[in-house]
């Protein structure tokens, strides 16, 4: 069953209240019978036009507005047709026996102790001796234990190993899983949320059975010392999950936005075509981490509030 109910303000009354027009409050329940899952989706507005931003308006933005009079209509999303099953039947972690603590890093940074962890909270940090393909593989060796082999390797990961040919293959390399298919999903710090969100959708619709995701960063060895704050962050470790279809639906949701405009804000700018290792302009920290860390929190959060905010309707 769903009902939905609403009051509203249509004539220019006595009422002190919100402008002509607007909406008061908007209440609407659902029940929940043989799996059926329900959200409440967009509410349009459809009125005169005199609003400046036209008919159609989404809840959370919606200000006073001068119609007289408004028809709202109810957009009821299923999500039943997006929801899918999932399930995370193995897990690994490796983490280098290698610590290093701030007291450490601060001599690498140039600033000391309790400027690291005042600005981070990092007390310590883990550094490896071997790279990240035998870090992925420790790690993804646990998770295949007492497990099915994988019918798909997906590395989401930061940082490749080398440029050709891709990480994965590498990976698989390790693991001793020659013929399995391997590539790389690649969104730097959200690499592995972006994998296991692909992942999902490949196991749901059939195309693969089993998938095993890796994640390896060595973040290390790319750290420059003339950007502190971001130096004082990066350490190396490794972890790796094995996916398969679920019985119960249990993922429902998934979002993202890419906003180029704040490209800038964090790079490896060397490494590739734009300052290869043999253009002479390529510098060495050019193959170093850079991020603007107090540009970024400035830059994101606005928009992660306003995604929040959607998510909520």
């Amino acid at each position: 069953a769903i009902t939905a109910s609403s009051i509203f303000d249509i004539d220019n009354t006595d009422y002190n209240g919100p402008a002509p027009g607007s909406i008061i409050s908007l209440e609407a329940s659902y029940a929940i019978a043989n799996d059926l899952e329900l959200t409440i989706g967009y509410t349009n507005i459809k009125g005169d036009k005199k609003h400046p931003q036209g008919e159609d308006y989404r809840l959370h933005i919606m200000e006073d507005f001068s119609h007289i009079r408004a028809d709202i209509k109810y957009s009821i999303k299923l999500l039943l047709s997006n929801s899918m099953k999932i399930k995370i039947i193995g897990t690994g972690l490796y983490l280098p026996p290698k610590i290093e603590t701030s007291k450490e890093t601060a001599v690498f940074i140039g600033k000391n102790e309790n400027w690291i962890i005042s600005k981070t909270g990092v007390v310590e940090r883990r550094r490896s001796d071997i790279d990240v393909d035998k870090m992925g593989a420790i790690a993804a060796s646990m998770a295949l234990e007492s497990n099915s082999i994988p019918d798909l390797i997906i590395n989401a990961s930061g940082v490749p190993k080398q440029s050709i040919p891709d990480t994965s293959v590498f990976f698989q390399k390790e693991l001793g899983l020659n013929n399995i298919p391997c590539f790389s999903i690649h969104g730097t710090c959200l690499s592995f949320l972006i994998a296991v969100n692909n992942a999902t959708s490949l196991i749901n619709t059939g195309v693969y059975e089993r998938i095993l995701i890796i994640s390896a960063d060595r973040g290390t060895i790319g750290r420059n010392p003339k950007e502190p704050e971001s130096a004082a962050l990066l350490g190396d470790g490794a972890a790796a999950i094995l996916m398969e279809r679920g019985e119960s639906k249990n993922y429902h949701y998934w979002k993202m936005n890419t906003w180029s405009e704040g490209a800038n804000l964090t790079e490896v700018r060397g490494g590739g075509t734009n300052l290869h290792p043999q253009d002479p302009k390529t510098k060495d920290e050019d193959n170093l981490f850079s991020m603007n860390g107090p540009e970024v929190f400035k830059y994101s959060l606005p928009k992660v509030y306003q995604m929040i905010l959607a998510l909520s309707l």
